[in-house]
Order: structure tokens, then C-alpha cells, then sequence
């Protein structure tokens, strides 16, 4: 949980209905109900915390940038948050597939 969404207990709270996995073969399921589930508040989170930022007034090449960062290209700062990582590693990829409710696919 924490490698996906950080140690913020706002998200812990939001995903309290999914349980916690206790176990790697849980992952997938709490994954499916939770940040890959359109219809759960922390699917779209990465795009709700860019907003918040006023200094973002063009999203393509900030996407772009942030997209290569989490992809591993070396550059002087790193994407820290877990939540806007996984987004743009997972989330941002699949999104179609997601939106039609294939998670388990994802």
C-alpha cells in the first residue's frame, strides 16, 4: 500500500473499505478495488494533486516530463510521490481498459 499511495493517512482512510492486503496474492484484488476502480476517489488522485500546484498551467509537457521520470530516465529531481508514480506508470497506460472495468486485465 504504502509503494502505491505513501504513507498519507487520508489515503489509508480512503481505501479502509478494501481492507489492507496482508498478503503479495491480495494485491491485485485491493489494487482493483481501490486506485485502479474509476469510481473510487484515488483513481484520478494524480490528476487532482497537479491541479492543486498554481505554478502548472500547460499539463502535456509536465505530463511528458513527469512520464519520463517515473519511467526511470535519470534527470536531477525524482517524482517522490508513490500516488503520482503509480498513476503514471499503471494508471495513465491503462486507462481505457480501466474505465471499462478490466482491472484484472491491468
Amino acid at each position: 500500500m504504502n509503494s502505491i499511495a505513501g504513507g498519507a493517512a487520508g489515503y489509508k482512510d480512503l481505501s479502509a473499505a478494501a481492507g489492507a492486503p496482508e498478503r503479495p496474492e491480495e494485491v491485485g484484488g485491493w489494487l482493483a478495488a481501490t486506485v485502479l476502480n474509476p469510481s473510487h476517489a484515488l483513481f484520478r488522485e494524480d490528476e487532482y494533486l497537479l491541479r492543486e500546484d498554481p505554478r502548472i498551467t500547460a499539463e502535456a509537457p509536465y505530463y511528458s516530463l513527469l512520464g519520463a521520470i517515473a519511467e526511470g530516465n535519470r534527470q536531477q529531481g525524482r517524482i517522490a510521490d508513490p500516488i503520482v508514480r503509480f498513476h503514471h506508470l499503471i494508471t495513465r497506460q491503462h486507462m481505457a481498459r480501466l474505465e471499462d472495468r478490466r482491472a484484472g486485465e491491468v
